[in-house]
């Protein structure tokens, strides 16, 4: 039987989980500008393409894509 130390312990990392979702969305919906700070430089973030395959790229790249649509005239 699990005392109140081990069942706290046990509960612990889907609160956390759950904070960390709860506070990424509403960045998102709220302030899209800011979610970078959720990612370190070396992150990669993937996503599967029109053709199923996957495609990713580093956050570095990522703010240079951007950072270059802002140059375009």
């Amino acid at each position: 039987m699990e005392n109140e130390a081990e069942s706290s312990a046990l509960g612990r990392p889907q609160v956390v989980g759950n904070a960390f979702v709860e506070q990424y969305y509403t960045a998102l919906s709220e302030a899209p500008e800011q979610v970078h700070k959720f990612y370190q430089n070396i992150s990669v973030i993937s996503r599967p393409g029109s053709d199923n395959l996957l495609s990713s790229a580093s956050t570095l790249d990522v703010r240079s894509m951007k950072h270059n649509l802002y140059l375009l005239p």
